[in-house]
């Protein structure tokens, strides 16, 4: 097994550290059904995930202002988190996985070059379809791809070299998926400031293409490697369980800190949801053509298991908000900015003033204040209304 890995990898330099160096892309070969991977189709691919990438960071950056950002900044625990989750403990924890269950060496190492990918842009779009914290989903996806430069070549290293294989790592397809995430928010941002409806516009429209985007992909992804669905039960276990596991354990660590709802959401939904470009984009450059489909069959099933599963989650969701009339507002959609919006200024509430003049808030309108403000309230400066004198998350209010 060792000789099959060395000669894979063989095609590629190396550098001291068992990460190739070089950029130049490998020509895969045509699968089963005679459609060339690097052919016209891998074209039409690549030109559509780019484009929904940029399509939904302009979206999503229409949503936001600047205030939303610099709260996460201001303080990063959800960052922080986040950054632990991707490279540290799910790496780990999937490599455990992998040593437990005896994988095939094709399963190994494209579930390791998988579980070490930043976070990918369409998560946001499910962010957003649960009410989540979508400036915290952004600065997730734009820094673990650029913290991916330093952590990604150690964890590989770190993993592959039980194996026998380099992984090639693309600084190239790196810095361009940097550029896609960052410039399209950045102009977004600068169109809610200046033209809040064409914002709201293009946030709305942007959203629903993405998601016709998003199930055109599955469709020529099934057709182009149709053989994934005969894969092993292993590597339909794995590709299945990804996503959950790695949303299980972001969430029950964020419920552990105490994070507010729709950051409890974000994280979950960030962390299962990898860079599925820049994973493809690895194992085109890391084996050579005559093994290039056997890695290739894992990534491509756990990505439309992944968005099947995150479609599930969010509908649920939606419809157990439905059947309660439970909304958990999240930081990006109950406040609108506009040019001439003073953060500072206080949210207005109906307030009714009692026989004695005690000042009484409706409960509704507290709760809602209180989870806004809890995860945005440094970027805000919101003061308390008047009359308030503490209040805790889920707790009683003291008028």
């Amino acid at each position: 097994m060792d000789a099959k890995m060395n000669e894979s990898s063989s095609s590629s330099p190396v550098n001291s550290t068992g990460i190739d160096t070089s950029g130049a892309l490998q020509t895969s070969p045509s699968n089963s059904t005679g459609v060339d991977p690097s052919g016209t189709l891998q074209i039409v691919m690549d030109v559509l995930l780019i484009s929904l990438t940029v399509l939904l960071m302009l979206s999503f950056g229409c949503s936001l202002h600047v205030n939303h950002i610099r709260s996460h900044f201001s303080r990063p625990l959800g960052v922080v988190t986040a950054i632990v989750l991707h490279f540290v403990l799910i790496p780990y924890v999937f490599y455990a996985l992998i040593c437990a269950m005896n994988l095939n060496l094709y399963d190994r190492l494209s579930l390791t070059v998988l579980a070490t990918c930043p976070a990918g842009g369409i998560s946001n779009l499910f962010v957003h379809y649960a009410d989540g914290d979508l400036a915290l989903g952004v600065i997730i996806s734009a820094s673990s791809t650029v913290l991916a430069l330093g952590f990604m070549p150690l964890n590989m290293w770190m993993f592959s070299r039980s194996w026998g294989g380099g992984i090639v790592l693309p600084y190239v397809q790196v810095s361009v998926t940097m550029s896609t995430t960052l410039v399209p928010v950045a102009i977004g941002m600068i169109v809610v400031r200046y033209s809040e409806k064409v914002a709201k516009w293009i946030a709305r429209v942007g959203s629903s293409v993405a998601t016709v985007m998003i199930v055109a992909t599955v469709i020529i992804s099934s057709y182009m490697y149709p053989q994934m669905y005969t894969s092993t039960w292993k590597t339909w276990v794995f590709a299945a369980i990804f996503a959950p596991v790695a949303f299980t354990i972001a969430y029950l660590i964020a419920l552990s800190m105490r994070m507010p709802a729709d950051m409890r959401r974000t994280l979950g939904i960030t962390t299962s949801t990898k860079s599925m470009a820049l994973c493809l984009t690895i194992i085109a450059l890391s084996f050579s053509s005559d093994e290039y489909l056997e890695y290739l069959v894992l990534p491509e099933l756990h990505s439309i298991l992944m968005m099947t599963e995150l479609a599930l989650f969010c509908l649920s969701y939606r419809l157990y908000r439905w059947c309660n009339g439970k909304y958990v507002m999240s930081t990006e959609s109950d406040t609108v900015f506009t040019a001439e919006h003073d953060a500072s200024q206080p949210v207005r509430q109906e307030q009714e003033i009692s026989r004695n003049g005690s000042l009484r808030v409706s409960l509704e309108n507290v709760n809602n204040n209180i989870n806004r403000r809890m995860s945005n309230a440094m970027a805000l400066s919101l003061p308390l209304p008047s009359g308030l004198s503490e209040y805790r998350r889920g707790g009683r209010v003291t008028v």
